[in-house]
């Protein structure tokens, strides 16, 4: 080994180490570790010349730029987490007119409040024509709308029927402007000039402040707030710009009536006392997770639906003007558990959902609750396979629930409102619980969230397909909660669709990101007994050299970018063989038993999200030839270095060498493959 090539690694391993010792907890600090034994890099291009790499994207720093509900600092919520913490807000008044200080109270927590846009855009609408309101949460005490806006786009002057308002701007700019309810000299009266808002700003208003109207001024740009009443209300006063004053609806972004909306078409709707109310309906549910029967589930279900019987609150809560669109169908989720999700759609006239399976080995139970629908299978042939109907008095008629045949459950479906100007509302039952709902135009639907039913809990964050909006301390409690369970039999896969269904904010991890342009870094977001949680920032040219993780089993779950990883197999005779390369984009979620030896390149900037179990503390690097070149310590991590012409650690092949016989080039389980002999190797 020549004196500069010695000199340049012990540079690099002191630097990691150093780097490690100080985002380290005290209790954790290891000494930096003595320079290895050099070890040959496999063929490989050389990294871009130093003048085409783009510079850090984040400076180094080890501490999380977040906040919690007691501190300073943005707090990273989910639609769900949000509602909750308003709940918890609201519910110590009784009711509008609040208090100064509950006003400036959720004000101040909807400042504070970063949500996830991968979760609001999803119920996103705009429209040429006017502004859109879009339901995205609701409570008894309240209800939130997504208001979009295009380009110069205005309200109408109007109240908010003594409802308090809250507004939160997600995205672009806003002004409001204030007016007194009084019309002289042709106009109404303004109450000073227009407020300009900016996004991430949060305002107030009821109507002791007067009244308003709200515009996107921006000629290139579209606006999205978040708008929170207190108490929901279906229609408010319009102020026209003649002086006169009418009523307008909720359900349309404040346009003219249409025919047939929902308080005319339920109107008379009873309760009977001896029906069972949809939460006892969730509740009793809960007590079915121990049959495995599918038949005998199937009639209990059945059996339970037939004597279902919402309670005005209930019907509130779940079917009252807010909770339907005039664009789409709407989902709400009324209840989920580890074997079911119930979810309430509400449909106005003519709506239809876009073609979409359920999946194999979901089984699926209908009621509807008012009004009919239809049931199309476009690709079978078949359509009004069942027209389901129910009279005006809900559970009045026998065997009203409709259990789909296993052969439904792959076959795409239209379901539909087939009445033009009657609304409808139903209630679906699935087992195993859902609550995203994929169509196959590639959109993804979220339920609307209801604070008596989070989708964020394990229930649904382990079933798959689900999109679990959460941040870092969620998901840790998520994954704590998981190693709780005494049952382990399944936590691979479990946990594996966990951090598949996880989404996080980006500005939050980008938050806790230390950055090293160096080589990878790596900050422990949690540690226990059971596991460690890590976030890996990789740059252009990074790499971890071919190594194991000590007896740990891994998930990784690439958050940003992609890498390409290598794994290796020990042969009969010592010497370790290349056996898979593939790999790792975007959102993926990969699992690698205890026993594997791989290593990953970055290509491009890259972070990845890692668990490990149990906590990963040590690690061996290998050679080429399979010898066991030095055993690093945890949290300095298999250490890694840049590409170079002479890399001092085994830089992994991302290649399939000659005996890799075309074979999967994936090393590990993948969410929805088996575990086999394949991820054995």
């Amino acid at each position: 080994m020549s004196l500069a090539m010695a000199r340049r690694i012990l540079a690099f391993l002191t630097l990691a180490s150093t780097r490690a010792i100080l985002m380290s907890k005290p209790e954790s600090r290891v000494k930096p570790l003595k320079p290895a034994t050099t070890v040959a890099a496999p063929p490989h291009t050389a990294a871009p010349p130093a003048e085409e790499r783009a510079g850090p994207l984040f400076p180094p720093s080890s501490r999380p730029r977040t906040g919690s509900l007691d501190s300073a600092g943005p707090l990273y919520l989910s639609l769900s987490a949000l509602v909750g913490q308003i709940k918890a807000c609201l519910s110590r008044e009784p009711a509008a007119p609040y208090s100064e200080a509950m006003i400036d109270e959720v004000r101040t927590l909807l400042a504070r409040t970063e949500l996830n846009p991968r979760e609001w855009q999803g119920f996103q609408k705009h429209e040429k024509a006017r502004y859109t309101r879009n339901i995205v949460a609701v409570d008894e005490r309240f209800v939130a709308l997504l208001l979009c806006w295009d380009v110069g786009q205005v309200s109408a002057i109007h109240d908010h029927a003594g409802s308090a308002c809250w507004v939160k701007l997600l995205s672009g700019a806003l002004e409001e402007q204030r007016y007194e309810p009084e019309f002289r000299d042709g106009a109404w009266e303004k109450l000073g000039p227009a407020d300009r808002v900016a996004c991430g700003d949060a305002t107030y208003m009821d109507n002791s402040l007067g009244v308003h109207s709200i515009a996107n001024p921006d000629e290139s740009r579209i606006a999205v707030s978040l708008h929170v009443y207190a108490p929901a209300f279906e229609d408010c006063a319009i102020f026209g710009a003649g002086g006169e004053v009418k009523r307008g609806s909720m359900v349309a972004a404040l346009a003219p009536e249409k025919k047939g909306v929902w308080r005319d078409d339920l109107a008379g709707l009873r309760y009977r006392s001896g029906g069972l109310s949809l939460r006892a309906f969730g509740d009793t549910l809960e007590q079915l997770a121990v049959l495995d029967d599918a038949s005998a589930t199937d009639a209990v279900v059945t059996s339970l639906l037939n004597r279902l019987e919402l309670t005005p609150e209930e019907w509130t809560e779940f079917a009252s003007g807010p909770c339907f669109s005039e664009f789409d169908y709407t989902r709400h989720l009324a209840h989920v558990s580890d074997k079911f999700s119930v979810v309430v759609c509400c449909w106005c006239g003519g709506q239809a959902s876009l073609p979409h399976v359920h999946g194999a080995g979901r089984s699926s139970w209908t009621r509807v609750l008012h009004g009919r629908l239809a049931l199309d299978f476009p690709e079978e042939g078949l359509t009004d396979r069942a027209l389901w109907t129910t009279p005006l008095e809900v559970g009045e008629s026998d065997g009203a629930a409709f259990t789909e045949e296993a052969w439904m459950q792959t076959a795409p479906r239209v379901v539909r409102n087939p009445s033009p100007d009657s609304v409808a509302v139903s209630l679906h039952v699935l087992s195993p619980p859902m609550t995203a709902q994929a169509y196959e135009t590639g959109l993804t639907r979220d339920v609307v969230v209801h604070a008596s039913a989070p989708s964020d809990g394990l229930a649904a964050a382990v079933a798959r397909g689900n999109n679990v909006y959460t941040n870092i301390p969620g998901l840790v409690n998520l994954i704590e909660q998981e190693f709780a369970v005494t049952d382990s039999n399944d936590r691979v896969e479990r946990l594996s669709s966990l951090l598949d269904n996880c989404r996080l904010n980006e500005a939050e991890w980008q938050g806790y990101a230390a950055w090293n342009a160096d080589t990878f870094s790596r900050v422990l977001l949690a540690e226990n007994d059971a596991f460690n949680l890590v976030l890996v920032a990789w740059e252009r040219g990074n790499y971890s050299p071919v190594h194991d993780h000590g007896g740990s089993a891994q998930w990784t779950k690439i958050l940003q970018g992609s890498l390409e990883e290598a794994t290796y197999a020990l042969g009969a005779d010592g010497a370790m063989h290349l056996a898979r390369t593939g790999p790792m984009a975007q959102d993926s979620v990969t699992y690698a038993h205890p026993d594997t030896i791989h290593g990953c390149v970055c290509d491009d900037r890259c972070f990845s999200l890692t668990l490990y179990s149990p906590p990963y503390t040590t690690a061996n690097a290998y050679s080429d030839a399979g010898d066991v070149v030095t055993k690093v310590e945890i949290p300095t991590h298999v250490l890694g270095d840049r590409a170079a012409d002479e890399a001092p650690l085994t830089r992994p092949k991302v290649s399939l060498s000659a005996d890799g016989g075309g074979r999967d080039p994936r090393a590990t389980w993948r969410v929805g493959e088996g575990l086999g002999a394949e991820a054995e190797g």
